[in-house]
């Protein structure tokens, strides 16, 4: 029987660098995970220094794991480099996510199966509706619509870092450079979807909720006054 600890993940952070210790407690908790190989933290904010360390303990077994952080400081500031290191990552699969959000171990080990059974599919596990607000605006929302991810929680193909780059037509690349939009999940699921001629599966983490944990916790600078849904880990 297949399980998520019969071959690795990669996680890819992407951070702006805005909130160190969040950053921290995510890298953190997935780091610890005995289905992640590695943690790739890809640091976003140009002018500023990454943390120094994410006391995570030096890897061994059991409880005690720890997968090796790699940290990236980027030149310039752009959502698409979270997408610039396959070369970095040897894993098959990567999970991709931002640095402010920590996902419950069910959802991501369901998400990897699915990987497993569907290699070339994208898995997202964060559901979001483009409606348009009363000025007619684009948002992300949870109603009925056309289901994104906001860049928030993807598995998928690591090979497929590269090849969304090398597919993408300059003048989107030019448009998400110097507008900086927050719509390169929808370039990101286009383009895969159309590499593998299959629509993006969504694993909801809402169902592995319990009424004493969340799966979803949202992570807030502690300097701020931590604040977030919640789960045990």
């Amino acid at each position: 029987k297949s399980s998520a600890r019969d071959a690795r993940f990669s996680v890819v952070v992407l951070s702006s660098g805005k909130n160190p210790a969040a950053l921290q407690e995510v890298v953190r908790s997935y780091a610890r995970r005995p289905s992640v190989a590695l943690v790739l933290v890809v640091w976003n904010a140009v002018n500023v220094a990454p943390p120094q360390e994410f006391g995570v303990p030096v890897a061994s077994n059991g409880a005690n794991y720890s997968a090796p952080v790699v940290v990236v400081r980027e030149k310039v500031n752009t959502l698409l480099n979270r997408l610039r290191h396959h070369d970095q990552i040897r894993t098959k699969a990567v999970f991709l996510t931002d640095d402010d959000i920590i996902l419950c171990e069910k959802v991501l080990e369901t998400a990897y199966l699915a990987h497993l059974a569907e290699p070339d599919r994208l898995i997202s596990m964060t559901g979001r509706a483009v409606t348009k607000d009363g000025n007619r605006r684009l948002r992300y929302d949870r109603v009925a619509g056309f289901l994104g991810t906001h860049g928030v929680a993807v598995m998928m193909r690591t090979s497929y870092l590269q090849q969304v780059l090398d597919a993408l037509p300059a003048s989107v690349i030019h448009h998400i450079h110097n507008k900086r939009p927050t719509c390169e999940d929808l370039a990101l699921i286009w383009q895969i979807s159309k590499f593998s001629g299959k629509e993006m599966l969504l694993i909801d983490h809402h169902v592995f909720d319990t009424p004493d944990a969340l799966c979803y916790m949202r992570v807030k600078d502690i300097s701020y006054g931590m604040s977030h849904d919640k789960y045990s880990k």
